[in-house]
C-alpha cells in the first residue's frame, strides 16, 4: 500500500514539473531563442559564454556543499 501511495506521489510530482516546463516554454520561448541567438553570434562568444557559465555555476554548487557541511556540523549527523 505504502509503495503505492509512494508511485502515485512520484507520478504527480513528474507530472507536475512537466505543466510547469511547458508553461515556462510557452511563455519565454522567443525571448529566450532572442537571447541565446544575440550571446551565441559566434563561436569564439559561446565559448567563453559556456564557461563562465560554467564557472558560475561550479560555485554555486560549492556553495551549496559549504551549507550542507555547516549544518551537519551544527546538528550533527
Amino acid at each position: 500500500m505504502v509503495s503505492l501511495q509512494l508511485l502515485g506521489a512520484l507520478g504527480l510530482l513528474i507530472y507536475g514539473m512537466k505543466i510547469m516546463s511547458d508553461a515556462l516554454q510557452k511563455m519565454a520561448g522567443p525571448q529566450l531563442k532572442y537571447i541565446e541567438g544575440n550571446l551565441m553570434q559566434t563561436p569564439e562568444i559561446a565559448v567563453l559564454q559556456a564557461q563562465k557559465e560554467t564557472a558560475h555555476f561550479g560555485q554555486r554548487v560549492q556553495e551549496m556543499f559549504g551549507m550542507v557541511n555547516v549544518v551537519q556540523a551544527r546538528f550533527g549527523k
